[in-house]
């Protein structure tokens, strides 16, 4: 208890800044659920559409929001290293919330509602260039020294941007939310309005995770990075009975989609709010050589004065892990990113971490849990929607009890290896029930023992996937990057998840219907065959801080890690940042740690 206090402002940036994740989290689940309901049907369907034209909208519908976050997510990159962390998560959120009015209107309503959403994203692109552009002159008054002569008129660097932005991007911006807005059926404008804003949540997804493990201590990152599942299957629950509470009481009209899509303000809402009472990333200050301000915001984060000497210990190390990366990769870019000493086992581990995610069957059921549902034997929209609410109450459940017990006493590989294993066992015992007790083809009256006994195993199925490759994989991918190249290992991961993630969106329904039963029993064999055995190659990460990751993976020896933190620290005593100090080092040479190390010689 005396740890949640003390880092209390950390549990606050973290929940403040996961409440973007809720998005991620609800776009899951919201749009199989409005595609399911009669009332979308009748409107974008028709009267007469045959199953494979109605599952190829599903899909679609579903994966355009995973196209557009495959983007947003590699867009966020070079973005976040230039604003830092804060702003970008305040520019993505104005872009997700900005489109959403536009969506859930009538076309009657939706260019004067485009005009106003371009008005507020140009506005707050040129106030933020306005507070670089004077930050910059505060820092290096030599570069705009030409402005000088421009005394009694606009500054031109204003009067140059303000025009700019007014007369191109206001028009454009303008002009790409018409052509969303559309005209006819709208189905083409509710493809864009998703594309857009799956341009916000993959910026959310990637930017998130690399903000909150900044700021979090070693001794409790695993527990504030895991928030992030956790979030994502409230958002999830959420989204199922929201369809489902539309679904009881408005099963006509237009309202069924506009409602679910609307109530996405509220999460986008409070993420900007709670954004305006945050502080910026220490360690994304400190690369950026404003070192008094990280010292500040480090200090503020853990609730000690700036002169204590934990305090100047962590930044000290933070500043060697800096320079340290500065010397050994000047002018990174992608290429260096992924080829620099120690780096290419990093992006690696990513890539194939969040490709086995995807494919454990757990987004499957997320996309498309009504339709799964009645597949085993739920008949009807509210029932099996019903189902699916409950579905996401077990996930909260489960990833909440997991991410506060479990992820720091069982560590990172072991969660994997028991969650993969237990998802396989259940999905091998669903896919059998399912094959020697098939549903009825036109069911009647209850539902079946053998339909209440998978979703039951669905049920402990999603316990296993919450606590471990729900959770662990944002929490050790946020674990094992370095500072300088944390954008970029993070915006790989997030653009590799939503990459994988629309391919499975976009065929799960197709090879649900022509598999059966084998596509549970085709998830068991990934699960177990597959994530079980990735779990040998990769490192234990638990306890271990974000600079001390440079050390397992190779980047640096541990006696040169050392020396740099000394060297740190005395120039920390010589500009008076804090005084006194003792030998810090990175880690502890126990076995446990020591094993970890070697295991990535197997990556």
């Amino acid at each position: 208890m005396a740890g949640l206090f003390q880092n209390i402002r950390v549990y606050f940036l973290a929940i403040t800044v996961y409440w973007g994740i809720v998005l991620f989290g609800y776009d899951t689940g919201i749009a199989g659920g409005v595609v399911a309901q009669q009332a979308f049907k009748d409107e974008f369907l028709g009267l007469n559409a045959t199953k494979a034209h109605a599952d190829s909208v599903s899909q679609n519908v579903v994966s355009v929001l995973q196209a557009g976050a495959f983007f947003g997510a590699l867009g966020s990159i070079p973005i976040t290293s230039a604003l830092g962390r804060k702003f970008t998560l305040l520019a993505f959120s104005l872009l997700f919330s900005l489109v959403l009015p536009v969506r859930s209107r009538r076309t009657d309503q939706r260019r004067r509602s485009a005009r106003c959403s371009a008005r507020v994203i140009v506005l707050f692109i040129f106030a933020r260039a306005s507070t670089l552009r004077r930050d910059v002159l505060r820092r290096h008054p030599s570069t705009f020294h030409f402005t000088s002569s421009f005394r009694g008129r606009r500054d031109p660097f204003h009067s140059t941007l303000a025009r700019a932005a007014l007369t191109d991007l206001h028009p454009l911006l303008s002009q790409i939310l018409q052509t969303v807005a559309g005209n006819g059926r709208g189905l083409g404008y509710i493809y864009g309005g998703r594309v857009i804003a799956g341009l916000g949540v993959g910026a959310i997804s990637a930017v998130a995770p690399t903000y909150v493990s900044e700021c979090a201590p070693k001794d409790v990152r695993g527990r504030i990075t895991g928030l992030f599942q956790i979030m994502v299957a409230i958002g999830v629950m959420l989204s199922y009975f929201t369809n489902y509470g539309v679904s009881a009481h408005i099963p006509e009209g237009p309202k069924v989609w506009r409602i679910a899509f609307g109530l996405q303000l509220v999460p986008a809402g409070i993420m900007c709010i709670g954004l305006l009472f945050c502080k910026e990333s220490p360690r994304w200050l400190a690369s950026k050589n404003r070192n008094e301000l990280a010292l500040k915001n480090l200090a503020y984060m853990r609730r000690l004065p700036v002169d204590h000497e934990a305090v100047r210990l962590e930044l000290a190390e933070i500043e060697a892990s800096i320079e340290e990366e500065r010397e050994a990769r000047a002018g990174l870019g992608w290429r260096e990113a992924f080829t620099g000493k120690g780096n290419w086992p990093r992006f690696l581990i990513a890539f194939v971490i969040f490709v086995l995610q995807q494919f454990s069957g757990q987004n499957t059921v997320n996309y498309y849990a009504p339709q799964i549902f009645q597949a085993i034997g739920y008949t009807g929209t509210t029932p099996s929607l019903l189902a699916s609410g409950v579905y996401g109450v077990v996930k909260v459940v489960a990833t909440s009890i997991f991410i506060f017990v479990g992820v720091e006493s069982l560590g990172r590989v072991w969660s994997l290896r028991i969650s993969g294993l237990g998802m396989g066992t259940f999905f091998f015992m669903i896919g059998a029930i399912l094959k020697t007790h098939p549903p009825a083809a036109n069911p009647t009256g209850p539902t079946p023992a053998a339909s209440q006994a998978m979703a039951g195993l669905l049920y402990i199925y999603v316990c296993f996937y919450s606590m471990g490759w729900g959770p662990v994989p944002w929490v050790y991918v946020s674990d094992i990057f370095p500072t300088r190249t944390r954008s970029y290992g993070l915006g790989f991961a997030s653009a590799t998840q939503w990459l994988f993630n629309f391919t499975v969106s976009q065929i799960s329904l197709t090879i649900k219907n022509k598999l059966g039963w084998k596509l549970f029993m085709l998830f068991a064999t990934i699960n177990i065959g597959g994530m079980v055995t990735f779990t040998f190659f990769i490192p234990e990460t638990k306890g271990r801080s974000l600079e001390e990751m440079d050390v397992i993976f190779g980047t640096v020896t541990r006696e040169k890690r050392e020396q740099d933190i000394l060297r740190a620290e005395r120039a920390l005593d010589h500009t008076g940042a804090g005084a006194g100090a003792s030998h810090f080092a990175v880690g502890d040479h126990t076995p446990e740690k020591e094993g970890s190390e070697k295991q990535l010689e197997h990556v």
